[in-house]
Formats: C-alpha cells, sequence, structure tokens
C-alpha cells in the first residue's frame, strides 16, 4: 500500500504468485509494455511470502481503509503489518505504476505524490 499524502487513503497494489502467468497476460495483451510493470520480490523482502511474487502495478486501486475492510470476508479476517520496504523496492514501485500503460493519469499522479509505506 501507498499511503496517499495528507488523507486517509491509500494506492493498494496487488502481490500475485503467478508471475509467469501474468508476464505473458501481459505480453500477449495489446499492452504488452504492462509486463514490464511487475515488480518481482521473494521471501528475502517480504516475510510473508512463500514463493517468488511479483507486485502487480498494473492494478492499483485508490481505498480508503473503509473500503479494504469491505471488501474483507469477516470470516476469514486480515492482518495488517508493516514491513520494512527496501528504498529500491519502494522506488521500483512507484517507477512501475508511473510507466503502466494501464494506470490512468489520476493513479500515476497519486503516486509520483505520495510516499510508500
Amino acid at each position: 500500500m501507498i499511503r496517499i499524502s495528507g488523507t486517509e487513503e491509500f494506492l493498494v497494489i496487488i502481490i500475485t504468485s503467478k508471475t509467469k502467468k501474468r508476464i505473458q497476460y501481459y505480453k500477449n495483451t495489446k499492452h504488452p509494455k504492462a509486463a514490464c510493470c511487475l515488480v518481482t520480490v521473494s521471501n528475502n523482502e517480504f516475510s510473508f511470502l512463500s514463493v517468488d511474487s511479483a507486485i502487480n502495478c498494473n492494478e492499483t486501486e485508490r481505498l480508503t481503509i473503509k473500503d479494504i475492510v469491505h471488501r474483507v470476508d469477516e470470516n476469514e479476517g486480515f492482518r495488517l503489518e508493516k514491513e520494512n520496504v527496501p528504498k529500491y523496492i519502494k522506488d521500483a514501485i512507484v517507477s512501475a505504476i508511473i510507466k503502466s500503460p494501464l494506470q490512468p493519469k489520476a493513479i500515476e499522479n497519486l503516486a509520483k505524490a505520495s510516499n510508500p509505506i
């Protein structure tokens, strides 16, 4: 998540373990450059990951905490933990959001102005 400065909103980005499948998907669309907007990460960077994964910076959403809570299955719950995200990954995420051919200009501008958490 990237906190949007001066608000109680966040840019929420999904991490997927299906990295190769997602790369192939984007390469087969009319936006093959979107494949370059996946930031690969591993358990070395994020302790909660069990396999190498990718942060999909093509599918970023602007949500409030209330929006996030409403999306969670109340029977499953969720746990939000702050990870110490290395600066190079933060920079790669923001760069990928900005470069993504699938992101609206408004999301791109929010990424430029915000600080990842």
